[in-house]
Formats: structure tokens, C-alpha cells, sequence
């Protein structure tokens, strides 16, 4: 058969949309000679329409041999469509064409399912006499049968079943055809089937059963018809053991309870898996009618679910007083207590029923007790705010007292719920407001936390003991400072609460306030003389702690009450610092107006300036405003960086360009920070200072160097770019490294890569220094304190299979001897490495033809060390060098130095 070769018009035949124009698309077929090529688009635009030229450019298509039964990603052919939008004679070309009517599309959705879905009867015949089957399932399963009984179309139903399709086929949740119909409320659907003799004892795979479906939506029609059609057992449960009667009562369909009721009242005492019964469900959803018809049947009413649960309880639950005095009058227990120790009382105390509260206490129910959070009715009430139920309970002698578990009383938990009528009550009523939990929280501590003006005027109004601290030392203007209630301070403080009082961590209502940056309290506690000058136990004044937050209005407010600008913290870090390192330009900004004197160069322990902290985080308009304003930029830390330093480590590469436009000797200070640079990995950083630093010397260590640093912290982009700007890739250090003998030290395979790429030798030898004894009597350089070795012998000796891997695929010398006449496959048997042991002798690599002595394998370990001393590792116990040495040299930065030396 010829294969057809694509041309040009094909490429636009295939990009065209549902929108180009018929003639335009002819044309191209024409022109193309494959119709087939006409987009999937096109396609299904055109199967799925009823305009009349769409229609005939179909049969054009046909006619130019399209392939009728393509389709789309979904799985739907031109059948799907046509059938899916009713459209009989597009079905009768496309069938009459070669459609393939039985093909489903990627849901398994036959185009006979489509039909019955829709309830297309001719479509349906149609394709039945096209040889399509109706009992071919979806992939969930569902069949023809199942789809025309959910969408209610009864003719259909009776046309597959006339046709062959098997009444009680279920599918993947064994859901049948009858179980559609009565979930959905299809009523006529359920006739027909039921006439064909459908089973309706069958159950899901959750043991649910056409009845029960029906009895959930309240459907009474299909009730009746499933009850009619011939006697079976109702009392069937599902697997969580609700029967038909069950989910009558919790849905409260009264009509189906009492048809169910009428057809069998033997299974009235079924339970579900819970434990609870039709009587208890109904009282749940406060379901008087079916409650009234279960009680004619002398039912035990204080029967308990599982949970210990009564009706009584649930009707409290469903807040119906009709289902509650029902109950009652069948002698319900008011007493019984259920789960989690409530009882009806509680329940009713919580819902704010006024009524069932009166009838629980006329029947007898204990006012005070209380549950496993030892809560009683009246604390339930009083943090809902229900007054009518509050006083009924004091008025039956409620301990207004009682604590629960959190040593709260009512008036505590009203407190608490912000409840003011709750609060007035209680305190009217003979509260404690003297009260204190284990913690010395006092009532009045509550209110000042809820921070409602109203309830701490109630509280205050007779409290004694304002100044009153807790455990932590906290007092009520404390709490309310720190939480911004500055109309609860403001109470607080006419009744004369003391301003100054500290806490156990040494902080003030000043410094609290401050901290979280309510200025209205600041401003307030200042004004009745709050101490500017007190600083906690961490030496923070109110200043320096209102500087760290974005409330520069509190920061000028206690400037111009005489608060120091250049006190200092424990750790000597000064307002100025902190609100440059937290990005508060403003906060910034008034620190630095004139009149107050702020040092702009102050200094942290550790040697930090104000503008070395807002270079780390980048806050560029901060560190614009110091640097204009006269800070040094060239002082250094205690590790001897720069601000400029700092910015370059960080990546903050617009601080960087800024700084070095301000430094002294850009050239010097810009090859450090290069190096700092390399060393972050900061690829635009470093391409920036490279542009700085044109002394030919100066660019020459700044590239080796930081070639060097760059291996060292795996930053394999910097490393190449370096590289290209003539880094020397065989710069060593004290200590004898190359950048490739550091990155296969280091496991850095894609640095490895990249050196390898810009024409580093992967058998370059370096001589490290192995004897630290001769490093401390400054005889570094003799002959006898260095080793030769490779990256391979690198890679080896530390064990990384993957650095091996590129080493040797780049040609590495596998067989090259060590200093101690061994081989890699030597030194990886002796260091345990079996995997690149393997790797090696894939490559040919051999063993050590002189056997190993002790002397040796201590050599290889003592190497081993020091090449990992960079990375901290164990120390082999057969190890040439002590403790000492190995930490002095994983401790000695020189080799990393980034100052000037």
C-alpha cells in the first residue's frame, strides 16, 4: 500500500481551528490530498454540529478517505460526538461509513452508554442494530441500564431490557440498575424494573439495598413500590448498621417512617454500629412525629448508644423542647450521663435553651454536675452568655464557685468569652473575683486579657488587689499593655495601677507595649510615667525593642521622652543596629535626626555596625541613608569583613555595587569580597566585582582564589565562569589542594565536570602536606612533610563513587601508583569500598603488585584524614597523626583566608 508523503498544505490543514472557514479547510484538502491531516479540532467540531454545510463537508471528508474512526486525546471518536449532541443522521454516515459503534472512549463510555444516558431511543436502536452491545460497562463499571435508570428515562430502561440487558448487573461499588433508580428519585424507572422482576434484596458493597436508598431521600412512591411489588425483609442494615427505618428517622421523613412502620414493627430496637437506635436518631434531629409514634411501642428511653448517649440527651442536642417533653413524660432519666461525662442538663445549659433547662431542674436534674473537663451547666451558659439559663441554675443553687479542670470559674470562662451580660451576673450574683488558679492568674488578669473595656470596669469596679502578679510576675496592666488594649490600660491606670512593676523576666508595661508595637499604650503609659530608662533581663530598653518593630511612631514618641539612643543590650547591639538589621527605614531615620546623637558606628559584640546589618539583609535604602549620613564603610568585624564583605556573602548584589562605588581602594577591598563572592556562590556578584578589580596582580589572586573557594562549596557555575576568565585551574594552597584534588575531596562531581570541561588535567599530581608536626615548626615546605597524589587517589581514599565515576570516564589513570607504590584498587580494598572496587576493575584497574604493610594502610588512613579534616570526619584509631593535629587542620582557615594577608 502507497504511503502518503505530507506536504506543506498538511502543516496548515493540521493547524487550522474549529473556526476557519469550510472553503478555506476544502481547499487545503484539496490542495494537501490527506484529509486525514485535518485537525482533531476540526474534527470533533464537525461531527458535533447540526449546521447543515457542516454536515455535507463531513461527507466531503469521508468521501477523501478520513479516517472515521480517529480520535481526540479523551478517547471520543466522531460517534461519541454525534450521538452525545443527538445528531441521527451524522450517526447514520459515520455508522454507514465504518464507525465502529462498540469502541468506548477513555472513561469506557460506549457511544450506546452515551444514548442511554441521554435517553435517545431511535439513537440506541440505531446503534443496537449496528451490532452494539448493551451490557458493555464503563470502566466504573456502570452499564447502559444503569446510566438510562439514574437520568429517569423509563422508555429506555424498557428498550435495553427488551434488547437483552441484564436487570441485576452491578457495577464497581455494586450499585444495580434498581439502586440508581430509587437513589435518584426515578420512580417510573423503578415501575419498569420492578415489572421485569428486578431484584431488590441485592446490596452495594456497603450492604446498602434499593430500599434503604429510597428511605434516605424520603421517596415515598418508590417506598411503597418496593414494599408492594412482594414481601421481603426490611430489617436489613448497611455495614455501619442502618436499616431503611434508621435513615428514615435521622433524615425525619415521617411519611416512609410510618410506612416502613406499618410493614414490619418487629425491628424497632436495631441498632447501628454506634450503638444507637431509630428512637435515639430521631430524637438527634429533633424529630417529634416519628419520636411520638416510636413511644406508642413501650421503648426503653434511657437505652445508651456506645458512648453512653441517651434520646434524651440527643433531643437536648437538637434543641427541640417538643422531643425533650415527649421524652420526659415516658420517664426519661435527667441524670444519665453520656459521653465525656455530659448529661441533658449540660447539653441544654450549652444550647441556651431557657425552657428545657426549666423542665430538666423541675424533673430533678443536678445543677452542679460537671463533666470530664469538669465543667457544669452553669459554666457552659456563662461562656455562652445565656442570662436566662445562668440564673434559673443559681436560682436552683448552681456552685457558682466550682472550678473545672483549668481551675476556672463561671466567671472565669465568661471572662474569657468576652460575655458581659455572663460577667454582670455572676459578679452581681456573689462571684469571687479574689480568685487566683495555681498559676496567680487573677479574674482580673482575664478580663485585662480579653481586652473588653466593659468586663474590666465590671471586674475592677470592686477588685482590691489591681497590682496583683502571677507566677511569671505579669500584672493585669502588663497583659493588657502587651496585647494593645489601650482602653483596658487606660481603665487600669485610673484606678491607679501601678505603671512601673516588673515581671520575672524584668519587663514593664512600657517594654511590652513596645515590643509589639502598640504606640496608642506606649503613649498612654508615658504619659503616666513609665520608666523609658528600664531595660530587662536581656538589657533591652523600650527603645531598643520599639526599634525592631515597624511602629516608627513609637520609637520618636519615646526618643522625645529622654529614652537613650545609644544604650546598648547584653550583646551591645544598639536601637540603630537593630532597626537596621530588621529593614525599618523610617525607625532608621529617626534614630539618626541630629538632635538625638546616635552613634552611627556603634558597635555589636562581635564588631557589627549598623550598616554592616543592613548590608546582610540587603536594605538598600538603609544603607544609602548611613553611608550618606557618615558611616564607615570601611570598618571591619571581628572576622575582619567589610559591610561590603558581608553584602557580597549574602547575595545582595545591589548592596554590593552601591558599596563599592563608596569604598576606599576599591581594588583591594574588591578582591575580597570577589573571593566572599566565589565563596556564596553568587555567579552576578562575582561577575560584578571581576569588573572592579583591573590590577593584574590583584585579578590574578582574586580569580585563583576564589577558583579555589568556589570548588571548595560545590558552586560548579562559578567555577566555570572563572575558569573562562583565566583562573589558574592548578592554583594550590598552603596546604597543596588544587581545585580538582578539593572538589573530588569534597564529592563535588559537577565541579569535577566543569574543570574537567575547561581543560584541567585529570591526572595533575598535587603534594599535600601530610605532617602537621613539621607544619608546627614552621618546616612546611620540606619534601619530607608532602605526598603526590591525584583526584582519583582522592576520590578513592574518601570513598565517592560517583567523583570516581567522572574521573575515570575523563581518563584517569587507573593503575597509577601512590607515593606507597599502591594503586587505587589497593587503597579502595584497604578503606572497605566495595562498589568502587567494582567500578575499577570494570576499568582494569589492578592490584598493587608490593604488598601492603602496616606502615602503608597508616599512611592511607593518616592522607585519608587530612584530605577530610576539611569535612570534620572520624579519625581511623590507626591514624599516623594525633587528635590535635587533625583538628588544628580542619580548624586553620588560612588556606580559606578571604582578608587581606
Amino acid at each position: 500500500m502507497a504511503r502518503f508523503v505530507c506536504n506543506r498544505h498538511c502543516d496548515e490543514l493540521r493547524k487550522c481551528s474549529p473556526h476557519t472557514e469550510l472553503d478555506t479547510l476544502r481547499a487545503l484538502v484539496n490542495e494537501s490530498g490527506h484529509a486525514n491531516c485535518i485537525s482533531q479540532f476540526v474534527w470533533n467540531k464537525l461531527t458535533s454540529s447540526k449546521e447543515s454545510d457542516d454536515f455535507k463537508f463531513l461527507r466531503f471528508l469521508i468521501k477523501n478517505g478520513v479516517d472515521v474512526n480517529r480520535a481526540d486525546q479523551l478517547g471520543r471518536s466522531g460517534l461519541h460526538f454525534a450521538v452525545r449532541y443527538c445528531l441521527p443522521e451524522t450517526v447514520k454516515l459515520l455508522l454507514s461509513s465504518g464507525a465502529r459503534s462498540e469502541v468506548p472512549d477513555a472513561d469506557g463510555l460506549t457511544p450506546v452508554i452515551c444514548a442511554s444516558a441521554l435517553g435517545d431511543d431511535s439513537l440506541i436502536k440505531l446503534l443496537i442494530k449496528n451490532g452494539s452491545s448493551v451490557n458493555k460497562a464503563s470502566l466504573t463499571g456502570m452499564t447502559p441500564l444503569m446510566f438510562a435508570s439514574k437520568n429517569g428515562h423509563h422508555t429506555t430502561v424498557e428498550l435495553l431490557i427488551k434488547h437483552g440487558a441484564k436487570l441485576d448487573e452491578a457495577d464497581g461499588s455494586g450499585l444495580t440498575a434498581l439502586m440508581f433508580a430509587a437513589k435518584h428519585g426515578q420512580v417510573d424507572v423503578v415501575r419498569v424494573l420492578l415489572r421485569n422482576r428486578a431484584r431488590k434484596d441485592l446490596s452495594d458493597r456497603q450492604k446498602s439495598t434499593a430500599l434503604m436508598f429510597a428511605a434516605e431521600i424520603g421517596h415515598v412512591k418508590i417506598v411503597k413500590l418496593l414494599l408492594e411489588s412482594q414481601r421481603f425483609d426490611i430489617s436489613g442494615a448497611s455495614i455501619t448498621g442502618y436499616t431503611a427505618l434508621m435513615l428514615a428517622s435521622i433524615n425525619n421523613h415521617v411519611e416512609v417512617f410510618e410506612l416502613l412502620l406499618s410493614y414490619d414493627p418487629s425491628n424497632l430496637k436495631q441498632r447501628n454500629t454506634r450503638g444507637q437506635s431509630a428512637l435515639m436518631l430521631a430524637a438527634l434531629v429533633g424529630g417529634a412525629e416519628i419520636v411520638h409514634s416510636l413511644l406508642k411501642y413501650n421503648l426503653d428511653v434511657n437505652e445508651t448508644d456506645e458512648a453512653g448517649d441517651t434520646a434524651l440527651i440527643f433531643a437536648c442536642e437538637s434543641d427541640n423542647l417538643e422531643v425533650v417533653v415527649k421524652l420526659l413524660s415516658k420517664t426519661a432519666d435527667v441524670n444519665a450521663i453520656g459521653s465525656d461525662g455530659k448529661t441533658a442538663l449540660l447539653v441544654a445549659s450549652d444550647k441556651g435553651n431557657g425552657l428545657i433547662v426549666k423542665l430538666l431542674l423541675k424533673r430533678g436534674a443536678r445543677v452542679n454536675h460537671a463533666d470530664m473537663h469538669k465543667e457544669t451547666a452553669l459554666m457552659k451558659a456563662s461562656k455562652k452568655g445565656h442570662a436566662e439559663v445562668i440564673l434559673k441554675l443559681i436560682k436552683k443553687g448552681s456552685n457558682i464557685g466550682q472550678q473545672d479542670k483549668s481551675e476556672r470559674t463561671a466567671l472565669c470562662l465568661a471572662i474569657e468569652s468576652c460575655q458581659l451580660n455572663s460577667v454582670e451576673i455572676l459578679i452581681n450574683k456573689g462571684s469571687s473575683l479574689s480568685h487566683t488558679d495555681s498559676h496567680g492568674n487573677t479574674v482580673l488578669m482575664r478580663a485585662a486579657r480579653c481586652g473588653n473595656t466593659e468586663i474590666t470596669r465590671a471586674v475592677v469596679r470592686k477588685n482590691n488587689n489591681i497590682d496583683a502578679t502571677n507566677d511569671k510576675g505579669f500584672t493585669a496592666l502588663m497583659i493588657a499593655a502587651e496585647n494593645g488594649a489601650r482602653s483596658v490600660v487606660e481603665t487600669l491606670l485610673k484606678k491607679g495601677a501601678k505603671v512601673n512593676v516588673l515581671n520575672t523576666s524584668e519587663n514593664s508595661a512600657l517594654t511590652l507595649a513596645s515590643h509589639k508595637g502598640h504606640f496608642e499604650v506606649v503613649e498612654l503609659l508615658l504619659k503616666n510615667g513609665a520608666d523609658v530608662h528600664q531595660g530587662n533581663c536581656t538589657g533591652s530598653t523600650a527603645l531598643i525593642l520599639a526599634a525592631q518593630t515597624d511602629e516608627p511612631r513609637t520609637v520618636r514618641a519615646l526618643l522625645e521622652a529622654g529614652s537613650e539612643v545609644n544604650r546598648v543590650n547584653d550583646d551591645k547591639l544598639s536601637p540603630l543596629c537593630l532597626a537596621a538589621d530588621k529593614g525599618f527605614e523610617e525607625n532608621v531615620k529617626i534614630l539618626l535626626v541630629k538632635k538625638y546623637k546616635a552613634h552611627l558606628d556603634s558597635r555589636c559584640r562581635k564588631g557589627w555596625t549598623p550598616l554592616m546589618f543592613a548590608s546582610k539583609k540587603g536594605h538598600a535604602g538603609i544603607v544609602e541613608l548611613l553611608v550618606k549620613k557618615g558611616a564607615d564603610v570601611n570598618l571591619l568585624n571581628s572576622d575582619r569583613w567589610t559591610a561590603l564583605c558581608i553584602a557580597a556573602r549574602n547575595d545582595k548584589h545591589a548592596t554590593v555595587k552601591y558599596l563599592m562605588g563608596e569604598i576606599s581602594e576599591p581594588e583591594v577591598q574588591g578582591e575580597k569580597a570577589l573571593r566572599v563572592a566565589a565563596l556564596s556562590g553568587s555567579l552576578d556578584t562575582v561577575q560584578l566585582l571581576l569588573k572592579y578589580v583591573k590590577n593584574e596582580i590583584l585579578r590574578s589572586v582574586g580569580l585563583n582564589k576564589s577558583l579555589y573557594l568556589a570548588c571548595l562549596h560545590g558552586h560548579a557555575h562559578v567555577v566555570n565562569f572563572l575558569c573562562k576568565r583565566g583562573a589558574n585551574k592548578y592554583f594550590s594552597d598552603f596546604f597543596g589542594f588544587t581545585p580538582l584534588l578539593l572538589a573530588s575531596s569534597r564529592g563535588h562531581c559537577h565541579v569535577i565536570r566543569t574543570l574537567i570541561k575547561n581543560g584541567c588535567d585529570v591526572n595533575s599530581v598535587g603534594r599535600i602536606l601530610v605532617d602537621f608536626k613539621d607544619r608546627l615548626r614552621n618546616i612546611g615546605t620540606s619534601s619530607s612533610a608532602r605526598i603526590p597524589i591525584t583526584a582519583l587517589n582522592v576520590a578513592v581514599e574518601c570513598g565517592y563513587l560517583d567523583c570516581v565515576k567522572v574521573l575515570l570516564e575523563a581518563g584517569a589513570d587507573v593503575n597509577l601508583l601512590n607515593h606507597d607504590h599502591m594503586t587505587p584498587l589497593t587503597i579502595a580494598r584497604i578503606r572497605n569500598f566495595p562498589d568502587i572496587m567494582a567500578v575499577l576493575q570494570e576499568k582494569g584497574g589492578k592490584e598493587s603488585e608490593v604488598t601492603p604493610t602496616g606502615a602503608s594502610i597508616n599512611t592511607i588512613s593518616a592522607t585519608t584524614i587530612i584530605i577530610q579534616g576539611l569535612q570534620m570526619c572520624a579519625i581511623n584509631n590507626a591514624a599516623a597523626v594525633t587528635m590535635e593535629d587533625v583538628k588544628f587542620a580542619a580548624m586553620d582557615n588560612s588556606y580559606i583566608q578571604v582578608n587581606n594577608e
